[in-house]
Parts: structure tokens; C-alpha cells; sequence
């Protein structure tokens, strides 16, 4: 086995590109610190008032973000806070090193969580773990109402803005904003365990009930899961952190609803009976309690252990009797599925899967079938229903598949309104937009591949949109701008078309040969959107000349319920088959190099890559696989047994889908990179498969990073590593350049 060394690389651009880019463009240049792409706006929040969105930013590209406020439709964003040199709380008998403490404050993101007040003179926010208040148009400096050395977070107004409530020490508290008095709520005791797979506190979610008068709770109690150990091998000694975790098929936290009243006191559960209510990151999507607006009754998006089986509970403020409204049983499993009650509480809106793609219903409060409001061949990607303005909105796949865009409707159906048109995504795959209580604007994140994200304000009733913020530095518009070329082909295994982009050198010239290389394969990542891999495909494409295409494989939104789970029980196994297909679209094309045909991809991704070339030798040249699962055993369970059922159950599915087991079919480069404290796919994975390949007497190349977590590129010194290594290995094994 060989390591591989670190290598800046370096070609020199074409001299009619301004700027640095007519010095040599580097990975060094593309990801250094400050990001050249900016640091995106996140955390977007209207007003009560509807007139000004508050968002977190840093507009130099660092890492801190400070809170800052803008107001409709267009205006400039005004800075709140500047936080940066705040003093920090001293820590008694602080046994860091000055080299930890030093990474702290440099790796210190800023504000973390913010809430307007409702008369939207003011915004609380957290900070270090403490609360400040700050005047919302900027005239008064932040003061802090709360500090402390345990932390809180979770801070949300009561609807009559006298209380301002937190979580702190996994329980719920208030501070009466007006007295200064501080009274803790709850006395949660049994979920201790602050290091957790899936991170979380003993309260997951808690919502004020409109009147005031009670707050529900959503609890994960993890406290039933496993104890593992995720070691340190950096200090002196090594050190092993204990985690609490869940494997497939064994116990996952249990979910418990509550209601507490707001002076405090025992709090009064829900009884579910028999069937344990399972809220997970894999089911959530919009809240998954919602108080009604006359606050008498609480709205439960039930999930079950089964994964399949979605109910929609009412539950009684005074006697928590539960009503069932509606239940459906879908096979093979669910995903994100939203429940929002209507402003006057009449019936509730739903997004559903059952005509075969994900479509907006309206269910009546008094019980009854839910009635289709969005029809066709395209799936509803998020939902918001405004207390005001008469119309609901929705982002959706409607106009293609790789674009979202968002859209207005009224309450009861009709044709849906698009409101935004420039191709790429708004809010996106992993984000969502904020809408005005009145329903007149949109707050969304619009990015496209190579244009870095920013926040845009639509006007819903002008589908006019007015952007906010520019967060790319001046350096950014000197990389050289490609558009990606949208295309399809069909899958040979069973006919399904599917969707991707290409991207080709600058000087593209069609009657050359060149590489190319499926990159970052995961589900979404052929989306019109930024990520931060579109400097890695732009510096493969026009420095190292690789054709660069990004998939839309089986699991993607946008194409419908059959093609979204279309990969149950054949992970690694219909969706390697679509990279043999995307392959052989490839050689068709004249201008690409049969014989030099690559493929990367992370987390996911990278045990994708395994599978392709593990089970299907000879068609690819090299592949990168980055934090790769390896053995689906290892994985958390409310992931992988929705996808495969769990193991004691189909032991064969597990043996077929898990690249551990395949290790004798590797014919090709391969390079596996992994974070050693990596808590979601453990270090563990890339352990065990290393010694299988090595007991195969395989040749592979494979890079740890001591310090990373599932964030592989979290840490500086790995991002620049990681992405010069990953270039240097296609270019050692594929080559550079197109061929005449």
C-alpha cells in the first residue's frame, strides 16, 4: 500500500481570462481560506411584521457569521452584530492546549440560532452557548441576557413576547424578559448522553401553543441505544470518547410528545399505546407537532417503526385523547412527507405519493378523504402555508427535473403560478425558503452550478425576485465560467430514463478524445446547484481537460414515488448498473476517451463507487471512494432498514449491497479516504474493508484523515489535501489533456 504524497498542481489558463486566473490556477487558489466563493446567508427568518428577513452572514468569506437584517423587497442588508472579538468566558483549570484553543477560535462559526420577537423590534439570539437581545433595525448595541458556561440553545419568544424560552442541560426553561426571572420547566432526567448518532438533546423540537398558555414537547430519548467508543489518536495518550449509537437492527431512541404548561411542572405524555411514534432526520421535513390556531389541539405527523405505515393524529390539549384523521401504508418505505394546518384550522394540507409522484391535498379537520390540489408528472418539494395573504407556496420539479422553482396557489387548487424563472434552484436540495406571514415574499437561496448561493426575495404577488447579498469574493469572477449542458440517456437494465449535465474545458474541441469522469455520484448531485465541488469539476475540466457529468441516479426527487425508491433492497446494485449506463452513454460520444472513464463519490457516493467497480470490473479506469459505507450492517438502522429491511430479515440483501463481500472484483485504481472520527459512517468501514482487499492481495491506494468527522472537509488542512489528492490520483492513473 502506498501514500500518497501532497502536490500542489498548477496549468496555466488561457491569458484572456482577467485577474489571477492569467497566473496559474491551483487547488491551493480554488479552496483556500477565506472561501473565494463566499460564505452563504443562512438561517433565513421573517418578521411578524412581514416587512424584514433576518439572516446569518459573513460577506468576507471567513467563517463567522454575524446576524444582519434586510428589508422588502430589496433592500441592502443592514449588520446587526459583530461579535468576532467578543471576550469568551474563562475556563477554571482549562487543560486545552494553546494548539486547541487556537482551532476553537478559528473554527468558531458565530451566532448559531437567532428568533424575532413579535412585535419585530427585536431579535434574541444564541451565541457561545449565551442569549443576547438586539434592536432589529441596528440602533442599539446586542446586550446579553444570558451567560453561562453550560449553554443554551432553542431560544424561542412566547406569543405574548414576555418569556423568552431555551434549552439548557436538556430541559426547558424561560426567562421573563420583563422581571429577569429564570424558571426552569421540566426536570428531564433519563436522556443524558450529549455525544449521540443522530446528534440530539433529550428535546428534539418544542412549540409555544398560539395562546400562550403551553408548549409542546417532541423528546428523542437515546438512552436505549448502544455504547460505542469513536478513539483519538492525536493527544499524547489516546483517547476514546463515548458515543451512544444505533445499528441496523438493533434499538433506535424512542420518540415521546408532550405538553408542559408555561409556569411548568410534570410534564403530560401522549400515549401512543402499542405504536411507538418514530420521528426521525429520515421522516421530519416540516414541524412534526403543530399546535392548531385556536391552540386546542396538537398535530402529530406519526411515523412508525416500520417505516411505511403515516398517520395523521389529533391530540386533545385538556385530555390528550388522539384522533385519528387520516393513515397511509406505502410500500417501500416513506421519506419527507409534510402536515401544516390551514389559517383557520379547518383542515390540514398534506403532501402525499399515493397517485405515484409527490402532490399537495387538503384533508378536512372534521375527517373525511384528502382532495388532489397539484397534479402531473413532477414532485412538490416543500410546502408553506402563510397565516396571511390567501395563498399557499411550494417549491417543485414542474418545469425540469433538475431545477427546483417555487410557485403560488389558492387554498383550494387551481393552476399553480411559477414564480421564479432563471434556470437553477431555489432554496435547493438541502435547504429551504422562508416565507412572510402575510404571503407576500419568499426568502430563498438560489445558487446554480458555479454561481454560489445567495439570498433572493420573491415577490410573490410581481414574481418578481430582487437578489439580497453577494457573497463571492473578487476573486471568484476570475475562474472561468462553463455551463453545464443538460442530457439523458436510458438505463440498460431496465429502461428508465435519467437525467445529468455535462460540463466540458473551456476550449472544448470536438474532434479530440478526452477523459472524463462521473463525479460526486449520490442522488440530487445532477441539480442546476452549488456545491462546493464545482471548483474541484471546473479545475478537472478546464486545467486537467476531464469531460466532468453528474447523474441523477435512482433515489433523486423530481422524477416520482417508483423512481425514488426505486433502489430498495438493491443499493450499490441498480444504481452501479446506472454508472455502467452512464459509461456507456459516454464511449457514444465521439469526443470521449473510451479507455479513460473515472468515478468519485462520498459518503454514499463513495460505497457506490465500491459497488461499481467491485461488481463491474474493466469499466471504469479509477475510482475515488471518499467515507464509504462498506458494510450496511455497520449503518444506523433508521436509515439502512428503510432501504433494505434489517438483516435478521434478509441477510441475502445485506451480502448483496455491501461492497465488503465483493473485494475479489477489484480490477481497477481505486483510492479510499476516510476521517478517523467520522461518527456517521465509522472509521470503522474503511478498517475492515482494507484488510479484506489486503487479504484479496488488492492494489489500492487509501489516505485516514486523523482529526475529520463525516465532515470530511471540515478542517482546512484536509479540504486542500483531500481535493489535491483526489485531482492528482485521476491525473496519475487517467492521464491529462485530450488526446488528437
Amino acid at each position: 500500500m502506498r501514500f500518497l504524497g501532497f502536490l500542489a498542481l498548477a496549468v496555466l489558463v488561457s491569458t484572456a481570462t482577467a485577474g489571477f486566473a492569467q497566473q496559474p490556477v491551483t487547488l491551493e487558489k480554488l479552496f483556500d481560506y477565506p472561501y473565494i466563493y463566499g460564505n452563504a446567508p443562512v438561517g433565513y427568518a421573517w418578521s411578524p411584521d412581514s416587512k424584514w428577513v433576518a439572516f446569518r452572514w459573513n460577506e468576507s468569506g471567513e467563517r463567522f457569521r454575524d446576524l444582519y437584517v434586510a428589508k422588502a423587497p430589496n433592500g441592502k442588508p443592514v449588520r446587526l452584530t459583530d461579535l468576532r472579538a467578543y471576550p469568551r468566558i474563562p475556563i477554571e483549570d482549562d487543560d486545552r492546549t494553546p494548539e486547541e484553543i487556537a482551532l476553537a477560535e478559528a473554527y468558531d462559526w458565530g451566532i448559531s440560532s437567532f428568533t424575532w420577537s413579535p412585535d419585530a423590534k427585536t431579535i434574541a439570539f444564541t451565541f457561545r452557548g449565551d442569549i443576547f437581545l438586539v434592536d432589529a433595525r441596528g440602533k442599539k448595541a446586542p446586550r446579553v441576557l444570558i451567560r453561562s458556561q453550560g449553554g443554551e440553545s432553542g431560544i424561542k419568544f412566547s406569543p405574548d413576547g414576555e418569556l423568552l424560552s431555551f434549552v439548557k442541560s436538556q430541559n426547558l426553561w424561560t426567562l421573563n424578559l420583563k422581571t429577569g426571572e429564570i424558571r426552569q420547566l421540566t426536570t428531564l432526567s433519563k436522556n443524558k448522553s450529549v455525544l449521540s448518532y443522530p446528534s440530539t438533546s433529550s428535546i428534539r423540537t418544542y412549540d409555544w401553543s398560539p395562546d400562550g398558555s403551553h408548549l409542546a414537547l417532541l423528546i428523542w430519548d437515546t438512552s436505549v441505544m448502544e455504547d460505542i467508543v469513536i478513539p483519538d489518536y492525536l493527544p499524547e495518550r489516546v483517547e476514546a470518547a463515548a458515543w451512544k449509537r444505533n445499528y441496523t437492527g438493533t434499538p433506535v431512541f424512542d420518540t415521546e410528545v408532550g405538553l408542559v404548561e408555561r409556569e411548568g411542572g410534570l410534564i403530560r405524555w401522549v400515549d401512543f399505546g402499542e405504536d411507538a411514534y418514530y420521528n426521525n432526520s429520515e421522516t421530519e421535513y416540516n414541524e412534526d407537532i403543530q399546535w392548531s390556531p385556536d391552540s386546542k389541539t396538537l398535530l402529530i405527523n406519526w411515523n412508525g417503526r416500520d417505516y411505511k405505515t403515516r398517520r395523521i393524529l389529533l391530540a386533545d390539549r385538556e385530555t390528550l385523547d388522539l384522533t385519528e384523521l387520516y393513515q397511509e401504508h406505502q410500500e417501500p418505505f416513506f421519506w419527507h412527507l409534510d402536515a401544516l394546518w390551514s389559517p383557520d384550522g379547518g383542515s390540514i394540507y398534506i403532501t402525499s405519493e399515493k397517485d405515484g409522484y409527490r402532490h399537495l391535498y387538503n384533508l378536512p379537520g372534521s375527517g373525511g378523504a384528502p382532495r388532489q390540489l397539484t397534479s402531473g408528472s413532477w414532485d412538490v418539494l416543500s410546502l408553506h402555508v402563510p397565516e396571511k395573504g390567501g395563498r399557499i407556496v411550494f417549491a417543485a420539479s414542474e418545469h425540469h427535473p433538475l431545477e427546483y422553482h417555487l410557485y403560488t396557489m389558492l387554498p383550494d387548487g387551481g393552476a399553480p403560478k411559477r414564480l421564479t424563472s432563471t434556470p437553477g434552484t431555489y432554496s435547493g436540495t438541502y435547504y429551504r425558503e422562508a416565507v412572510s406571514d402575510d404571503g407576500r415574499y419568499v426568502a430563498a437561496r438560489f445558487s446554480q452550478f458555479l454561481t454560489p448561493p445567495d439570498l433572493v426575495v420573491v415577490d410573490v404577488r410581481k414574481a418578481s425576485e430582487s437578489r439580497i447579498t453577494h457573497s463571492p469574493l473578487p476573486a471568484f469572477d476570475s475562474v472561468t465560467r462553463i455551463e453545464p449542458e443538460y442530457f439523458s440517456f436510458t438505463n440498460r437494465e431496465d429502461g428508465v430514463p435519467l437525467q445529468g449535465f455535462m460540463v466540458k474545458p473551456a476550449h472544448f474541441d470536438p474532434k479530440k478524445k478526452y477523459p472524463a469522469v462521473l463525479s460526486c455520484i449520490y442522488a440530487n448531485i445532477a441539480k442546476n446547484e452549488w456545491i462546493s465541488y464545482d471548483l474541484l469539476d471546473t479545475y478537472m475540466a478546464n486545467e486537467m481537460g476531464y469531460i466532468v457529468v453528474r447523474i441523477d441516479f435512482r433515489a433523486s426527487v423530481g422524477y416520482g414515488r417508483d423512481f425514488h425508491y426505486g433502489y430498495y433492497q438493491k443499493m450499490g446494485v441498480i444504481d452501479a448498473g446506472e454508472c455502467v449506463s452512464a459509461a456507456e452513454y459516454l464511449r457514444s460520444l465521439d469526443y470521449v476517451d473510451d479507455d479513460r472513464i473515472g468515478l468519485w463519490g462520498s459518503s454514499y457516493g463513495g460505497f457506490l463507487t465500491l459497488m461499481t467497480l467491485f461488481t463491474h470490473p474493466g469499466v471504469f479506469h479509477s475510482g475515488a471512494a471518499w467515507k464509504p459505507v462498506t458494510d450496511w450492517h455497520n449503518y444506523t438502522d433508521d436509515y439502512t432498514a428503510q432501504r433494505l429491511g434489517r438483516p435478521v430479515e434478509f441477510p441475502e440483501v445485506y451480502e448483496a449491497t455491501s461492497p465488503i463481500y465483493h473485494v475479489d472484483g477489484l480490477e481497477d485504481n481505486l483510492l479510499i479516504v476516510h476521517g478517523m472520527a467520522d461518527d456517521n459512517v465509522l472509521f470503522q468501514d474503511t478498517v475492515q474493508l482494507v484488510q479484506k482487499l489486503l487479504e484479496a492481495e488488492k492494489t489500492f491506494d487509501v489516505m485516514f484523515y486523523p482529526r475529520a468527522t463525516h465532515g470530511l472537509t471540515y478542517w482546512q488542512e484536509n479540504r486542500l489535501d483531500l481535493m489535491v489528492r483526489t485531482a492528482r490520483f485521476f491525473r496519475e492513473t487517467m492521464g491529462a489533456g485530450p488526446l488528437p
